[in-house]
């Protein structure tokens, strides 16, 4: 027969034993939950970053605002299925000719972006390489 000092000392034991246990949970847990985060605020600013290169390109594009030109017409009309039309207007490169001259000058000012553009991405692209 157990004294009662022995059966609140086994009792004991047995919570400290449970919260050793739980603690470790916990802290696997809390480690997990750390390097998930740091894996989303990493591909947040990749996506972040992606978009606003997209926006840069998109905005460099010439476009036309009338999604009905004369070239498309009305998608609905031409008898395609609605799931495959877009929902947001079409941007259509404009038809006006540029002058060889022109697009010379244009290439010429554009050529110092695109080097230190390439020289940015090729960085970047192989930064992850040596992290890992």
């Amino acid at each position: 027969m157990k004294t009662a000092y022995e059966e609140v000392t086994t009792e004991l034991e047995e919570y400290k034993e449970a919260f050793a246990a739980t603690l470790k949970a916990n802290n696997s847990m809390s480690k997990k939950i750390t390097k998930s985060n740091k894996k989303i605020a990493m591909i947040s600013t990749k996506l972040l970053m992606e978009k606003e290169r997209m926006k840069y390109f998109l905005s460099a594009l010439p476009t036309r605002r009338d999604p009905e030109s004369p070239c498309v017409g009305n998608l609905t009309s031409r008898g395609l299925n609605r799931k495959y039309i877009p929902q947001m207007p079409i941007r259509i490169p404009t038809s006006n000719p540029q002058t060889s001259n022109n697009c010379k000058n244009y290439l010429t000012e554009m050529e110092p972006d695109c080097v230190e553009q390439i020289i940015r991405e090729t960085k970047r692209s192989m930064l992850p390489k040596f992290i890992n």
